[in-house]
């Protein structure tokens, strides 16, 4: 008897754009919104309280080296160089950890050089009215008292010091003489305290807080595994069926494996990075008080607009592959896009109205412009309007309450798509 040949087996990851557009979609944003919520946001609020505290502090040792005019002029400029080193001791501090290159001084061959991690070490410890914590170092007034010689604020101000050895003081500085103004070629060169606390800043922020690609990297991958463990789940349960010997299916779940990968990390990049542009658009714009609202709806839903154009390119692209016709492609392309920018209309008028109370304009933009064979958007609809009803918007809360309850409505509605589809599979 002669044995059949086995049906060949055709994966397609792109059976239902509508389907993919929907798992994709929560996938992606919800997985930027956890990186957000979980890692973006409380390093953003880290940094912010870090950046209060040392504005304070550094506020209050300006305020402390405010000297009495009444001085005398010997005084003010011992004062000048106390002052300079207090600077220094306070960007010294762990709490404030300043980079290297805030501690500059000049050393014995005239270059503009820092100290090292020992001596910053030893101005951490050191206490004001103690000696100079690193010998060898002098204070050099860029403004001199020759030229100032009535100024006892500008001899005082640790602006106007700049650190030096005895041999780059007196050789490079003076251009060898003491009574020389300072030299040209070091007139500038010097950091001024409000800018060696930006640098300092600056440096922090860095360190504390997630960049752009740090941020996206998270975002992204953590959607690409999100995306991957579902799709290896379906594809296990659909191949459970499949009459071909594992070892030939195993080849199957690898394959999807790489292209579940490289499709959930592009959708992810590209709800990103949608997301990111919107968002860095509205930062430019001030619309009294508004914009925070406005910018986050805007960029959830431009995230979600810009995953449907992909995945319904995606989705031509693989049914023309696997045999279907221009015309049944294009239209299911075009159905995914015009339902795409239904969805993008109707859940911004959704906000605007949450936003102002105006309950009807997004009820009326849900109905028209959403197909809702499921129910499931009506159901959420009006689970959302009982609970908005009787609540009062009240000062700065108004704005990012509305924002929540409108991204909840979304991402409820595609988590139940996604749900349907999986099911049906």
């Amino acid at each position: 008897m002669t044995r059949k040949p086995l049906k060949h087996h055709n994966q397609n990851l792109f059976h239902s754009s509508d389907r993919f557009y929907a798992g994709a979609a929560v996938t992606a944003i919800s997985s930027s919104w956890m990186v957000d919520e979980y890692l973006v946001e409380p390093r953003e609020l880290e940094y912010l309280g870090y950046e209060e505290d040392v504005i304070n502090r550094y506020n209050l040792l300006i305020d402390s080296q405010v000297i009495n005019e009444n001085v005398s002029m010997d005084y003010a400029r011992s004062m000048g160089v106390e002052n300079e080193w207090e600077i220094y001791n306070f960007f010294a501090q762990e709490k404030v950890n300043a980079p290297t290159e805030v501690f500059e001084y000049i050393d014995d061959n005239g270059n503009v050089v820092y100290f090292s991690e020992e001596q910053q070490l030893q101005i951490q410890q050191w206490n004001p009215n103690d000696p100079y914590p690193v010998k060898g170092i002098e204070g050099h007034h860029m403004e001199t008292i020759k030229e100032n010689p009535d100024d006892r604020a500008l001899a005082a101000n640790s602006d106007n010091i700049l650190f030096a050895t005895s041999d780059g003081h007196g050789n490079f500085l003076h251009g060898g003489n003491t009574k020389n103004a300072t030299s040209e070629a070091y007139l500038g060169i010097d950091a001024t305290n409000e800018e060696k606390l930006e640098m300092t800043l600056s440096y922090n922020e860095e360190i504390i807080t997630l960049n752009f690609w740090e941020a996206g990297a998270l975002a992204v991958g953590g959607s690409a595994v999100v995306y991957v463990t579902a799709s290896q789940v379906i594809m296990w349960a659909k191949l459970r069926k499949d009459p071909r010997p594992w070892a030939e299916k195993n080849k199957d779940l690898a394959l999807n494996v790489i292209m579940a990968g490289i499709v959930g990390s592009g959708i992810a990049s590209i709800g990103y990075a949608a997301s990111s542009g919107i968002n860095g658009l509205i930062g430019d714009f001030s619309v009294s008080g508004l914009e925070e609202f406005f910018g986050n709806m805007l960029a959830i839903n431009g995230a979600f607009f810009a995953i449907a154009i992909a995945t319904a390119s995606i989705s031509y692209i693989m049914m023309r592959r696997t045999g279907h016709t221009h015309k049944q492609a294009l239209r299911n392309f075009q159905s995914t896009i015009l339902t795409a920018i239904a969805e993008f209309a109707a859940f911004n008028a959704l906000g605007i109205g949450i936003e102002f109370g105006l309950g009807t304009l997004g009820d009326l933009a849900l109905d028209a412009l959403i197909p809702d064979p499921t129910g499931l958007l009506i159901a959420a609809r009006v689970s959302y309007k009982l609970i908005k009803m009787g609540k009062q918007f009240i000062d700065g809360k108004k704005e990012k309450q509305a924002h929540w309850e409108c991204g909840n409505v979304r991402r409820d509605y595609f988590y139940q798509q996604a749900l349907i589809a999986s099911n049906n599979i």
